[in-house]
C-alpha cells in the first residue's frame, strides 16, 4: 500500500507528458505544419531533459515499470489474502481493496505502455527528420 501516495504524482504530473505527446502527434496534420514541428521540438526538449545525466523519458519509463511491478505484487497479494479470509466482513473489505488495486494495476499498465510508445514515436520522428534533412542535402548537390 506504500504506492498509494504515488498515484497523485503519477496521474497529475507524470502521466500527462507522454499522453499529451501521443495525442498531439496523432492529430491529422501534415508533418511539415508548424504545430507538428513545434510539438516535436517541445517534446524533444522535455524528453531529452537530463536528471543526473539520464534522460527524463528513461526515468519516467523506469518509474512506470517499478509502479507496474508494485501493482502486480499488490493485486496478487490481495487476491491470496481474499481467498484465505474466513469472515464475510474481512472478505468484503479485501474485495474493495483488491478492486482498487486492480484499477491501479490497469492504470499503471496504461502508463507504462504510453510512455514506451511515446519514446518510440519520438525516436522514429527524429529519424524521419534526419532522413529528410539528408534528402534535402542530396537534392542540393
Amino acid at each position: 500500500m506504500a504506492s498509494n501516495n504515488l498515484w497523485p504524482l503519477l496521474i497529475k504530473i507524470i502521466f500527462p507528458i507522454p499522453a499529451s505527446f501521443l495525442l498531439l502527434i496523432c492529430l491529422p496534420l501534415s508533418t511539415q505544419s508548424r504545430i507538428m514541428r513545434w510539438t516535436r521540438r517541445l517534446y524533444d526538449k522535455i524528453f531529452s531533459f537530463q536528471v543526473m545525466s539520464i534522460p527524463l523519458i528513461y526515468l519516467i519509463m523506469a518509474a512506470s515499470c517499478a509502479l507496474f511491478a508494485a501493482m502486480c505484487l499488490e493485486t496478487y497479494g490481495l487476491r491470496v489474502r481474499e481467498v484465505n479470509a474466513t469472515h464475510f466482513d474481512e472478505k468484503m473489505n479485501l474485495r474493495g481493496r483488491r478492486w482498487r488495486a486492480e484499477r491501479n494495476f490497469y492504470i499503471s499498465f496504461m502508463f507504462l505502455s504510453c510512455s514506451v510508445l511515446a519514446n518510440r514515436v519520438r525516436l522514429m520522428l527524429k529519424e524521419v527528420d534526419s532522413l529528410n534533412e539528408q534528402i534535402r542535402e542530396m537534392r542540393k548537390r
